[in-house]
């Protein structure tokens, strides 16, 4: 009989240090009224919104390693009728500088750490600027290459 090698990985506790990572960030704070972990805003949001959530989170059934992605939204107001693609673009870049390499000790930032993970890789895959299912905004969609591992 084989021995049961490696721990499962929370979702929450991964969306846990992400979130972590935007909110005790002054600069991305401070370009933003609001952090949400989730798919959705809280109700009542005012924009800048931001929602961080796993899009995928699939496990490696030999090494126990989640190879998943997660995806970083920042919402904004139109701007007469036009996406406001300097705002979001400014704040992919903060998004950018936050998570790419994030899981590397020489991150300026540091590594984002956990207890009972793993970072193993961390790199932001691309920023996308799309249209809203709100009228009047849009969105900068920010999407995460992530290696995870329970310890």
């Amino acid at each position: 009989m084989a021995s049961y090698i490696g721990k499962p990985v929370n979702p929450d506790e991964i969306l846990s240090a992400l979130y972590r990572r935007l909110a005790e960030d002054a600069v991305f704070s401070a370009l933003v009224n609001s952090i949400d972990k989730g798919p959705r805003r809280r109700k009542g949001w005012i924009n800048p919104s931001c929602t961080v959530h796993l899009l995928t989170s699939p496990v490696d059934p030999e090494s126990n390693i989640l190879r998943g992605t997660a995806v970083v939204n920042v919402y904004m107001d139109d701007v007469q009728g036009r996406a406001d693609t300097k705002g979001l673009g400014a704040r992919a870049v903060e998004v950018g500088r936050l998570f790419h390499w994030a899981h590397d000790p020489r991150h300026p930032d540091g590594p984002i750490t956990r207890e009972g993970l793993r970072f193993l890789r961390i790199t932001v895959a691309e920023p996308l600027i799309l249209a809203s299912d709100q009228s009047n905004e849009h969105l900068v969609s920010v999407r995460i290459m992530l290696a995870v591992q329970a310890v």
